[in-house]
């Protein structure tokens, strides 16, 4: 017996076998605990991501009402979360935070074999909208084709989108506006020009204006050095604030581009739109001369084919030296004969009957700079009214030109400021559109000139169909510069079924989705809530 006994302690494989089937069970129980506890982390990660996608989607809806935030929020992680979700709430705090809370109960497999059916879980995230700053540019077309619904509807919309960004954004300095309406040209508004009291005072206005007729731009009837607030006020007018887009000088296209005005480089400098007295609109023996501006009393004359010294004395504009003209014109042109005009409404045009004069095409509202005065910006927007034709070119240079932190308007942040973004909306019903014409001077007057000025890339004749891919080719280039110095664009095409513009405001938009289609004004809220949507920043904070 005890030879057996001692032969049993010291065989090791009778031990092991044992000492294995002893163990076999808790090792089992472990193993599968830890792939309970490994699922349960799974379903945790699982749970966090749909309590994280649910917390930012509320904080970018603070108009929610508690119980239908409560309602969105459950829908939400119960779709995205597949197990049983107990309970969530809600809690909304300051500074548009909202904090959303799950409990999860997760059945357990091998734990059950101890006595645990199932484990709670509990998460939770807290969201709000980053502290970003805005300055958002709406670039609004209001061209003669947006008259009616289309106007109003764009008004409606563009004034929600204020109001929406106004409620979320909770600091006035962090969210700014700018507006700026475009058709044949964009006006930057009047009260930036000379101010001129005839042989009484003479204030030169600002210095990104050319006061003096100092710039390159050369029109069919001035030639180069001719003040046109000279010809404005000597003609008994006043300058309503259109400009004209600037030319390309020493290999630059300034019209494309942000380049700061510098009297210095007169080419940089914008020059007030000034509509030359044109011929009569009259039968020429073989088709008509689609005249639309005989505002002086010449009986007719030529263009293009007298001296200077002859087509300005035609405005009673005496043809010196530019230092005594600009002395006259601030003495209140003591020896200067104002010819005899006619202001009356053009009979051109059968829906456009404005009045004949220098100001003729000029019908955009000013555009409005950089402002935190909500109140004013909506105000501008309901102001806005329909005339002239599609120059998407302006909208796209203005609506940059405004965000930006340099002259003309220096009213934007630093565009190195890594919390501010800048937002360019541009929104449009139609195609570029020069306004060519069976005329002496090839063309109506626009932001460009006559076409037989060249400044469409040198083009002097032609027809539409040459002279809007030139256009749109400048446009594209305005866009592809503002998104070079950070400038975010959405564009929206209107009720437009032409494939080139839709292209064109495709590339011209940051990214593809920033390209809204809009077959129908019914649908512009929703475009503008899209905006809305994307550009506003959201963050988890917890």
């Amino acid at each position: 017996m005890i030879s057996t006994v001692c032969h049993l302690v010291r065989s090791k494989n009778g031990n092991f076998g044992i000492m294995t089937a002893l163990l076999a069970v808790p090792l089992t129980l472990a193993a599968g605990m830890a792939l309970d506890v490994t699922q349960l982390q799974l379903r945790a990660i699982h749970l966090q991501q749909s309590i994280d996608a649910a917390a930012l989607a509320l904080a970018a809806q603070p108009d929610l009402s508690d119980a239908d935030a409560k309602t969105f929020a459950e829908n939400m992680i119960k779709a995205n979360f597949k197990e049983l979700v107990l309970k969530v709430e809600i809690q909304r705090g300051t500074n548009q935070t909202t904090r959303v809370v799950a409990n999860s109960a997760l059945p357990t497999t091998f734990m059950q074999i101890v006595g645990v059916k199932e484990m709670n879980l509990v998460r939770e995230a807290t969201a709000g909208i980053a502290e970003t700053k805005y300055e958002v540019a709406l670039a609004l077309d209001t061209t003669g084709s947006m008259e009616g619904g289309k106007l109003s509807a764009m008004k409606a919309a563009a004034t929600t989108l204020i109001d929406e960004l106004d409620a979320q954004v909770t600091k006035p300095e962090n969210l700014k506006f700018a507006l700026v309406p475009f058709s044949t040209f964009v006006n930057v508004g009047p009260s930036y020009g000379p101010q001129v009291v005839p042989n009484v005072s003479f204030s030169a206005g600002t210095s990104w204006l050319d006061t003096y007729g100092a710039s390159p731009i050369s029109q069919s009837d001035f030639g180069p050095n001719v003040s046109r607030f000279m010809l404005y006020t000597h003609l008994g007018h006043s300058w309503k604030g259109c400009v004209e887009t600037r030319p390309t000088y020493g290999g630059k296209n300034y019209g494309v581009l942000d380049t700061a005005p510098d009297p210095n480089i007169p080419a940089t400098l914008f020059v007030p739109a000034f509509a030359q007295d044109e011929p009569p609109f009259a039968w020429n023996g073989s088709s008509w001369d689609l005249h639309g501006n005989d505002y002086i009393s010449d009986g007719g004359a030529a263009i293009r084919t007298h001296t200077w010294t002859e087509r300005r004395v035609r405005y009673g504009v005496p043809v010196d030296n530019t230092t005594n003209q600009v002395t006259q014109w601030k003495k209140g042109f003591p020896t200067w004969t104002k010819p005899t005009q006619d202001n009356s409404s053009t009979t051109l045009y059968s829906n456009y009957k404005a009045h004949k004069g220098p100001n003729f095409l000029c019908e955009t509202q000013p555009l409005m700079p950089l402002t935190s005065d909500y109140v004013k910006a909506k105000a501008a927007v309901d102001s806005l009214v329909a005339a002239g034709n599609t120059n998407i070119l302006e909208g796209v240079a203005w609506g940059w030109r405004v965000l930006s932190s340099g002259l003309p308007f220096a009213e934007g942040g630093p565009e190195s400021d890594p919390n501010l973004t800048k937002i360019l909306v541009l929104l449009t019903d139609g195609t570029n559109f020069f306004g060519v014409l069976n005329n002496k001077l090839n063309s109506s007057y626009s932001s460009f000139g006559y076409l037989v000025d060249g400044r469409l890339d040198g083009m002097t004749s032609g027809s539409e169909a040459t002279a809007t891919p030139k256009m749109n080719a400048m446009t594209l280039a305005a866009c592809t510069n503002a998104k070079s110095t950070g400038v975010v664009i959405y564009t929206i095409l209107l009720e437009e079924n032409n494939a080139t513009t839709s292209t064109l405001l495709q590339q011209c938009a940051s990214k593809p989705e920033y390209f809204i289609n809009v077959p129908d004004r019914s649908g512009l809220q929703q475009a503008f809530a899209q905006i809305k949507t994307r550009l506003l920043s959201t963050r988890l904070t917890n």
